[in-house]
């Protein structure tokens, strides 16, 4: 997931600059939430790049905005994979051993949800992005939850991109 975000990074650099923002194998999840608010906070609408620690925990949105429609801290989001492996606990792998890929894929999906809450922590938020650049979830059966998902946000659009390669 490191070598997607760098690779993410030096592909979106020159189109976003400054607004790029996230953690990485040299930066934890903490030590970037503080520049993170202090940037939405500034009006620049930096862009997160999430990975590891970035699922869960982290509470991004302005402590100084009273509405949500108020609230430009975390604007947009990227998620490169659909979380899974994530859970490393022996409870989930023996459950996981005895039911099989159901398990992994419930853990996700709760993981997804997390990862999309960066984006909607209140009411009345607007104009958000979330880049999911997993394109499992188009093709792939097993991944098909994960569009049902996102279609629960009434305001959404899809596109898709050429692959560079």
């Amino acid at each position: 997931s490191h070598s997607d975000l760098r690779e993410i990074r030096k592909r979106c650099v020159d189109e976003l600059g400054s607004r790029l923002v996230g953690a990485g194998a040299d930066r934890s999840t903490g030590s970037v939430v503080g520049e993170f608010i202090e940037a939405g906070q500034q009006g620049r609408r930096p862009v997160w790049i999430a990975t590891g620690g970035a699922w869960t925990g982290v509470d991004l949105r302005d402590p100084d905005a009273e509405r949500g429609e108020d609230d430009f801290v975390i604007t947009d989001l990227v998620i490169t994979r659909v979380p899974f492996g994530m859970n490393k606990t022996s409870t989930h792998i023996t459950r996981r051993d005895w039911l099989g890929f159901a398990p992994e894929i419930h853990e996700a999906q709760i993981r997804f949800r997390q990862g999309i809450g960066r984006l909607v922590r209140r009411e009345h938020t607007l104009h958000r992005r979330l880049w999911c650049l997993d394109g499992r979830i188009h093709t792939n059966k097993s991944f098909k939850s994960f569009m049902r998902i996102l279609q629960m946000y009434p305001k959404n659009q899809y596109f898709t991109l050429p692959i560079a390669r």
